[in-house]
């Protein structure tokens, strides 16, 4: 069948073709193959439901189903989604490089890997990141204000939190609770504070004014610092050593 113009099939049934259909080509080298100059697409609409696309290899799920993105005929990446019998090991991939290098896999029980495939191995926690040398996580806020991580009691996703975060404007750490906004302080000059957004030192404890009566039998009224002896023994000491230079022994 050839037309110059419109063609159509208006029969109500199905239409079937006994090999590959080309759009835009007479040489077709798929079971559909859209080529031409200029931008390509597809479009699948539907007017009033939903829209799917269906990829569905063998059902013994020994098969994988795959997207692949190329450049001409060579493979640049993909999306693939390895089957398995066995829902919780059953994967999806994505890799990039040439479709060389697995970036990121999602397991069937919803663990995901970031960089970790290429050990050989499956993400054994919710997140797991692997990369060669040095592994980070950047977490880039274009505010000037707080980033961090929160974590959070499921039984009490609004009231029960805690943060360790980032300002972007006064390049500082702090690590907060919902009842305690500064549990410990970091400022970038290598100042600590416990208590204080404000350390004036390396170290500065801020504690809050007492509300009971001091009682030396009870170190609740008094004691801030507390250094526990791990040997409970009269011979096995604890203490703060103090040094004016590195050649000083002088301690407390």
């Amino acid at each position: 069948i050839s037309a110059s113009g419109s063609l159509s099939a208006n029969g109500g049934g199905s239409n079937y073709f006994a090999s590959n259909v080309g759009i835009g080509t007479f040489t077709p080298d798929y079971d559909l193959d859209v080529e031409g100059t200029g931008a390509q697409s597809i479009r699948i609409h539907s007017t009033d439901n939903d829209a799917t696309v269906i990829i569905a290899s063998d059902t013994d799920e020994g098969k994988d189903s795959q997207i692949l993105f190329t450049s001409a005929t060579t493979n640049r990446g993909s999306i693939v989604y390895d089957h398995h019998t066995t829902a919780a090991t059953q994967k999806m991939l994505f890799k990039v490089g040439d479709d060389a290098v697995t970036a990121v896999t999602i397991l069937g029980d919803g663990k995901v890997g970031v960089g970790y495939a290429g050990l050989g191995l499956a993400p054994d926690e919710l997140l797991t990141v692997y990369g060669d040398g040095e592994p980070r996580i950047h977490i880039t806020n274009n505010q000037e204000d707080d980033g961090g991580i929160k974590l959070s009691d499921a039984n009490a996703v609004v009231s029960q939190h805690f943060e360790i975060l980032f300002n972007s404007d006064t390049t500082d750490l702090r690590i907060k609770s919902d009842a305690v906004d500064n549990i410990m302080y970091f400022e970038d000059t290598g100042n600590v504070g416990i208590g204080t957004a404000a350390p004036r030192s390396i170290l500065e404890l801020k504690t809050s004014a007492r509300t009971t009566a001091f009682d030396d039998a009870n170190p609740a009224t008094w004691g801030d610092l507390t250094i526990w002896n791990p040997a409970d023994a009269d011979e096995a000491a604890v203490g703060i050593r103090m040094f004016v230079d590195s050649s000083s022994s002088s301690s407390v």
